[in-house]
């Protein structure tokens, strides 16, 4: 077992206990770093000031789509990706992301709350 797949192993394992009992796992909770499902709330907490939703997408028949769903007011569509900072798709996510962009879909892969905001702002940014 590579040390990456260890210490995420250990980060999930540690997450699972805080959750069961009963705390909340956050950047504070993590020593100080940001985790996937911070940027993720953002993510959704700035697309519904916006007036838009970010809906959690599941695809029980494919593997390695995007974890959300972005539609924002006046028909804008498109999809993200979560990761933590510095954190980059597996090769299967990103084979599914150029499928999708093939398809006339923009894909994002979002580590940052500043990439949160770029987007939202219309920016583009490296990713």
């Amino acid at each position: 077992m590579y040390y990456k797949e260890k210490h995420t192993r250990i980060t999930h394992i540690y997450a699972y206990k805080c959750m069961k009992n009963g705390f909340k796992v956050t950047a504070e909770r993590t020593g100080g770093k940001m985790i996937e499902k911070d940027i993720e709330k953002y993510l959704v907490r700035r697309v519904k000031q916006m007036g838009g939703l970010a809906l959690k997408f599941v695809s029980p028949s494919m593997a390695g789509v995007p974890d959300r769903i972005v539609m924002i007011p006046k028909g804008t569509l498109y999809f993200a990706e979560l990761k933590r900072p510095n954190g980059k798709p597996r090769k299967l996510q990103t084979a599914v992301h150029r499928l999708f962009e093939k398809l006339g879909f923009h894909v994002y892969v979002i580590d940052t709350k500043d990439k949160v905001d770029k987007l939202l702002r219309g920016e583009n940014f490296e990713f």
